[in-house]
């Protein structure tokens, strides 16, 4: 699983259109607080891996749609 959370981490497309953009960014940020204890936690929106979803992944998918 890791390698499927690590692609989008690196490109910044969470959604799969191609582009890393605000859409993506609202997609992390909707799973604020969530961590790998939760039933909605999704590996692939907390893109340090380090099992919560916070500020510092809607930072990490910011920087790539101004990348």
């Amino acid at each position: 699983m890791g390698r499927f959370a690590l692609t989008p981490a690196i490109s910044g497309d969470l959604t799969g259109d191609g582009v890393a953009d605000v859409v993506d960014v609202q997609r992390v940020a909707a799973r604020w607080a969530t961590d790998s204890r939760d039933p909605g936690y999704d590996a692939i929106y907390d893109l340090n891996a380090d099992g919560l979803v916070d500020l510092l992944d809607v930072q990490m998918a910011a920087q790539q749609w101004g990348g």
